[in-house]
């Protein structure tokens, strides 16, 4: 489940799993979501990060959801299609809960849209991409540019000062 292992399961992952789809022109689907724990918490061995590798391998898809709720809804789309997923997730954020989607994590079935970026909260002045946790940290600079600066500003979105 750790990042590390990767390495050991390379030859599978980036240069088999990734190209048979592609190779059979089609005929062969790979609906294996490989499910990915990124380091942070547990010591030495369980600490590597190997989103931006896998980024780079063509024919695979690539999630890192951030919240429970995208958790969930990805998840789901990853077991139900046809293609090869790395599932990243950070140990960094486990213990955060849903603080983006005011009704929480819906308990029935859904989907996210793999293809969509994920809008977590509108602003006038600025855009903050991210990718994985560093969604956190934007929220908060985005905070304090609004609080410093009046830059960015919507009054009833989450922040990290009052989730």
């Amino acid at each position: 489940m750790y990042a590390d292992f990767m390495g050991r399961a390379g030859d599978e992952i980036f240069n088999q799993l990734s190209k048979w789809q592609a190779m059979s022109a089609g005929q062969l689907t790979m609906p294996v979501v490989l499910r990915i724990s990124v380091g942070a918490k547990y010591g030495a061995q369980h600490s590597q990060d190997w989103t931006a590798l896998a980024n780079h391998i063509p024919g695979l898809k690539v999630v890192y959801p951030v919240t429970p709720h995208d958790a969930k809804g990805m998840m789901n789309t990853a077991l139900a299609g046809t293609d090869p997923v790395v599932f990243f997730e950070s140990q960094k954020i486990y213990d955060y809960g849903e603080m983006f989607e005011e009704a929480g994590v819906p308990e029935g079935y859904y989907e996210i849209d793999l293809s969509e970026p994920s809008i977590k909260r509108k602003g006038k002045d600025l855009t903050i991409m991210t990718f994985g946790p560093a969604l956190y940290t934007a929220v908060a600079a985005a905070d304090d540019l609004e609080k410093r600066f009046g830059i960015f500003g919507r009054a009833d979105r989450p922040s990290l000062a009052n989730p």
